[in-house]
């Protein structure tokens, strides 16, 4: 029968060397796991496109791994970018950038369905500042400011997009005009804007 086998002092060191850096990200991680974070969550149901105000939100904590995907505070002069409903923590990709105060006398919520070049190739996303411009048979006739609330297309391979964007209420009535006759609408960036 032979004796047990002794570890040598080096070959202890490697392999604690090897150990270590798992058991710390074990650690790191049971710490980690699950913890309570601060939230905003829904009071009532709301519904797409609605102006928050602080009274639709109320305070409240779950547990996630990452607060960062949450909505914080202020929410005023945001909006719902879709249903959300009451209980519901609000996520930052639920909520659109403040637009209320680049349209203080109003504003509205417009859908378009433009081309993939009218989307600029697909390239646009939530907040982006732009200009609208009107054209007809190939004549601009007007320009709007507007924010993109959301960009969408019916699938991979679909050349046309539906945008929602926020335009002043004016404006709005002034493209619903012009698009009822024939205006088609072609969207560029603001270049006053980021």
């Amino acid at each position: 029968m032979q004796p047990p086998r002794r570890w040598s002092p080096l070959s202890r060191i490697v392999i604690a060397a090897i150990i270590f850096p798992f058991a710390v990200a074990g650690f790191w991680t049971f710490i980690n796991y699950d913890q309570k974070v601060p939230v905003l969550i829904a009071k009532p149901d709301l519904p797409a496109y609605h102006a928050l105000t602080s009274s639709d939100v109320t305070l409240g904590t779950i547990r996630a791994q990452d607060a960062s995907e949450y909505a914080g505070l202020p929410v005023d002069g945001r909006l719902t970018l879709t249903a959300i409903k009451s209980g519901s923590p609000l996520r930052a990709s639920d909520l659109s950038p403040v637009i209320t105060t680049a349209f203080r006398d109003g504003f509205a919520v417009v859908g378009l369905d433009v081309s993939r070049a009218g989307a600029l190739g697909g390239a646009l996303s939530d907040g982006d500042p732009v200009k609208l411009l009107l054209a007809r048979q190939g004549v601009q006739n007007g320009e709007l400011e507007a924010v993109v609330m959301s960009v969408s297309r019916d699938g991979p391979q679909a050349s046309r997009y539906t945008l929602v964007v926020a335009v002043g209420i004016e404006d709005a009535r002034l493209l619903s005009s012009a698009l009822s006759s024939g205006s088609q609408v072609v969207v560029m960036r603001d270049p006053n804007q980021r």
